[in-house]
């Protein structure tokens, strides 16, 4: 069996066309576990309504014991499925007919195989009109250098695409719950980090991805929180995969340059609940290695000649 398993907060109108992207599959022996994180009444009445539709469907709330935010759901739909298959999937993304079918099958043809991946596109009004379809930066096949293709955004793994066994995830850290934002990098980057997965990419686009700024990833009402969970999501990336032996030394830098900008926003906007929290980052990295205090300090005064100067035109 294949468990489905969706972290849920409200967008009920996009909702509904996941779910019944997800009814109409062709292959049939799966449970789809919906973990509401603490939706409006409006949405769970709703979701009610539709399990009477198909009692494959479960629906569920996150425990209140676990942080908010889709990682703690989609941990803890793992840890109450049935299926020997996880497929994680969002919201407000729809299924192809033949999408759990054709992963089961690869497997089927592979045991050897810890996850099977797919295509992904995206779109943002209509999966039918060629001109709204997105590609994605994906390979076509392993290549052995997901480690760096991750972090140099030269391949996607994206939560829903891949089918897991379930037997390998149970030898791995999930996701964390710590983090808001990036929780995809963070997870798949520690994978890579630490392990030698065998997975299998599909050649065939089975997941449509939906671009428009109703996603969760768009509704940060407060800017300020929006950066300070990304400076964090990328710090604690960080120093959870520093350790591994595929991390080389530019990687450092292009996590600490991250921070750097991320500082450099909260100086120009005032941010200063965003300007502490970096720092507090940062000086981590000065701690590990003098070399980055000094580009710091460089970068530091680079900006505040540059800024001087702009103001003294005025």
């Amino acid at each position: 069996m294949v468990s489905i398993i969706i972290p849920v907060y409200n967008r009920e109108d996009l909702l509904f066309e996941t779910l019944d992207s997800v009814h109409l599959q062709i292959y049939q022996n799966w449970e789809c576990i919906l973990v509401d994180d603490g939706s409006e009444e409006s949405t769970k009445k709703a979701i009610e309504k539709y399990l009477v539709k198909d009692t494959r469907f479960r629906y569920v709330n996150r425990p209140k014991n676990r942080e908010k935010g889709a990682n703690a759901c989609r941990n803890y739909g793992f840890e109450i499925s049935q299926g020997e298959y996880i497929n994680w999937f969002d919201s407000d993304d729809i299924m192809h007919p033949e999408m759990i079918g054709k992963k089961v099958e690869a497997f089927q043809q592979n045991d050897q195989m810890d996850f099977v991946d797919c295509k992904i596109v995206g779109f943002k009004y209509n999966i039918d009109k060629m001109e709204d379809l997105i590609d994605l930066p994906q390979s076509d096949s392993a290549n052995g250098e997901e480690f760096d293709d991750i972090i140099h955004k030269r391949n996607w793994f994206i939560t829903f695409g891949p089918m897991f066994k379930r037997s390998f995830l149970q030898k791995i850290d999930l996701f964390n719950e710590s983090i808001q934002k990036s929780q995809e990098r963070d997870f798949f980057l520690r994978i890579f980090a630490f392990k030698e997965p065998k997975y299998y990419r599909i050649p065939e686009q089975l997941v449509y991805y939906r671009e428009h700024d109703n996603r969760v990833t768009f509704l940060e009402l407060n800017k300020v929180k929006k950066y300070i969970d990304e400076a964090d999501s990328y710090h604690k990336t960080y120093l959870s995969i520093r350790n591994s032996p595929k991390f080389k030394k530019d990687y450092h830098r292009s996590f600490f340059n991250t921070q750097v900008t991320f500082y450099w926003v909260a100086m120009r906007s005032s941010y200063n609940d965003l300007r502490k929290r970096t720092w507090l980052n940062l000086k981590q990295y000065f701690r590990s290695n003098l070399l980055f205090y000094l580009m710091f300090g460089y970068y530091f005064t680079k900006y505040s000649l540059k800024r001087g100067w702009q103001l003294l035109k005025k």
